[in-house]
């Protein structure tokens, strides 16, 4: 057997439709077995455990598919029918695998490269910074300038334990000798402890605490930090002269243009304190990237109503009156998809390529063959 003939037979087992429908059919066990863990362990964790996994382990040693794995092998058995040979009359059908394959590869987009914050700011506030609610990061703050705080950040994915933290900012080292998703922190007095906890089902009600070996100008020693400590117990290293403040938080986001809240309003339902819609005016602050001058204009964000700007999307999450002499604050939340035009051009790819083969097929349905009505002979009348 000739290699052409080996990798034909290879490519048209690979787009065996049994193995469309296996997938199918693992997927469809998997939302439901993820639908329902979510009440036991919570949205977050049950996205990473079944839909964002290559593996799902079953009594912590028998390996399954997961559900990132199960689209990379529809994705493969799709890609291998459009190389198989087929009838013209089944053009309708390449095109719609097309348009299919075009949303598998929009979905791996979004799995690998959206980012959900939270932006919350209060009237007469200007921000580009948001908040990820469910990651944590590792942050040195450098406050030598009175004004500017210089930030260097370390991300979710650099903390676990035996993790090593350098950077070029600093001479000094930070080695992660323990790392608690969650934990309860206590005081002797003197030093700060962390006691492990149960994850919450909320991923962002979790106090992450972290135990560091810190390595600078004065040697090496073993601090304790965690989150939402509070500055005058945060500690510190001195790298060459310069003192950095030692912070664990929730991950911060950098947007590539800033808002100011102007004003905003909450209309309730009559009788009742729940919220019916929540709107805000806000001014937006960009760069001219050709002229570098600063561009300033307003718009406004409502719950049916969100911005779109520069690749992030702002919808109206939550607004509350300021009460006790605080001002009226806001909260958004941004969006980053750059995947979010794959559904809407796959989908049309794909009904155009249904219509197609229902054209193709059209001709063969009318003019399909009737059974002949049976001949009565004359000899068999009455």
């Amino acid at each position: 057997m000739s290699n052409a003939q080996t990798e034909a037979r290879w490519l048209r087992q690979l787009a065996n439709p049994l193995i469309f429908m296996y997938c199918c059919y693992w997927l469809m066990v998997l939302l439901v077995v993820g639908s329902i863990a979510q009440k036991h362990m919570g949205l977050f964790e049950s996205q990473n455990l079944y839909f964002s996994s290559w593996f799902i382990f079953v009594f912590d040693y028998i390996p399954l598919p997961g559900c990132r794995l199960t689209l990379i092998i529809t994705f493969f058995n799709l890609f291998a029918f459009l190389f198989t040979k087929r009838g013209h009359r089944q053009v309708g059908l390449a095109i719609s695998h097309t348009g299919a394959l075009l949303l598998l590869i929009g979905g791996f987009i979004t799995a690998f490269t959206s980012t959900e914050s939270t932006l919350m700011f209060y009237e007469g506030e200007n921000t580009s910074t948001t908040v990820v609610q469910d990651y944590r990061e590792l942050c040195l703050v450098n406050r030598t300038d009175e004004n500017t705080d210089q930030v260097t950040a370390f991300a979710h994915g650099y903390l676990y334990e035996g993790a090593k933290l350098t950077h070029t900012s600093f001479t000094g080292s930070l080695h992660i000798q323990t790392y608690l998703s969650n934990c309860e922190p206590s005081t002797d007095g003197t030093n700060w402890n962390i006691t492990e906890q149960p994850p919450k089902q909320n991923p962002s009600a979790n106090t992450a605490g972290a135990i560091l070996e810190v390595t600078d100008d004065n040697g090496t020693r073993t601090v304790t930090i965690f989150e939402r400590m509070v500055a005058d117990d945060m500690p510190s290293m001195t790298c060459d002269g310069i003192e950095y403040l030692i912070a664990l938080r929730k991950e911060h986001l950098l947007l590539p243009f800033a808002l100011r809240l102007i004003d905003g309003e909450r209309l309730d339902h009559a009788g009742s304190g729940m919220a019916k819609s929540y709107k805000s005016v806000v001014e937006i602050t960009t760069t001219d990237a050709n002229t570098g001058s600063t561009i300033k204009r307003e718009a406004v964000i409502s719950m049916n109503e969100p911005l779109r700007l520069m690749g992030y999307t702002c919808y109206q999450q939550d607004f509350a009156v300021g009460t006790n002499g605080r001002p009226d604050w806001s909260a958004l939340q941004v969006v980053r998809n750059v995947g979010q035009i794959f559904p809407y051009i796959s989908s049309l790819i794909m009904c155009f390529g249904l219509l197609v083969h229902l054209v193709l097929h059209l001709p063969r349905l009318l003019n399909k063959d009737k059974k002949p009505a049976e001949d009565i002979s004359a000899g068999e009348t009455a």
